[in-house]
């Protein structure tokens, strides 16, 4: 079969790459949606944040699919997102725990500043210093 898509060039691993790049998208992006909508102060819905990761995890594996980026691609960039974000949050809890200070367990804003140093630190790994799983 000839087509420019990852799932007519493999057909045995087509049906198992569509649910993993929607798994690995959903990964990837959920916590910049979550924790985006918590920190301005949650103006939208649960039901509204979740259609919008649903549809950005669905544009994120057509580009997969079409062969844009690659499954191998996408989940290095969700290990080492995950790895980074825990890196993160071990530094910042080590910090608050000398510096003697409290974070209150219902504020979003010390989760999502983990996010946002974790995400562009991913950047830099994956596509600069080109790490690869």
């Amino acid at each position: 079969m000839t087509g420019s898509s990852n799932y007519y060039r493999d057909p045995p691993r087509g049906p198992v790459e569509i649910p993993a790049a929607v798994l690995g998208c959903g990964i990837l992006l959920a916590p910049l949606v979550v924790y985006t909508n918590a920190v301005l102060g949650s103006p939208l819905e649960q039901d509204t944040v979740k259609t919008i990761l649903l549809a950005v995890c669905g544009v994120g594996t057509v580009l997969l699919v079409v062969g844009v980026w690659s499954l191998d691609r996408l989940w290095t960039y969700v290990l080492v997102l995950i790895t980074t974000a825990i890196g993160v949050a071990a530094l910042g809890a080590g910090i608050v725990l000398v510096i003697d200070s409290e974070i209150p367990g219902s504020d979003p804003a010390p989760i999502a500043i983990v996010w946002a140093i974790a995400y562009p630190i991913t950047f830099v790994l994956v596509n600069r210093i080109g790490i690869r799983l």
